[in-house]
């Protein structure tokens, strides 16, 4: 990648950052969060089937629903670890006594 398709690259990125910037930080901190906790959620999903823990790896690739089987449970593991991200955020805040 040549140094003008990098230029090209920020200058398209400038009014998406902008607009990040732009945001509420509450708003900021409620995106930030729970896409954490996806994050880290779908790694530890691929982990597992990686890993083929408990026989899920080969259970998914044997199963001729297996793509719908898998999407079912990045979901559910979206739902549940982007949950955990916005209580571990919440929990994070300071608190002060009134």
């Amino acid at each position: 990648m040549d140094i003008r398709t990098r230029c090209d690259m920020v200058s398209r990125m400038r009014p998406l950052i902008s607009a990040w910037h732009g945001l509420p930080s509450l708003v900021r901190f409620m995106l930030r969060h729970p896409a954490t906790g996806i994050a880290v959620g779908w790694a530890l999903m691929l982990t597992a089937i990686w890993a083929d823990l408990g026989g899920l790896g080969r259970l998914l690739a044997g199963s001729p629903d297996g793509g719908l089987a898998t999407a079912l449970l990045a979901i559910l593991f979206a739902i549940t670890f982007g949950a955990v991200g916005i209580g571990v955020g919440v929990m994070s805040l300071p608190w002060r006594d009134r």
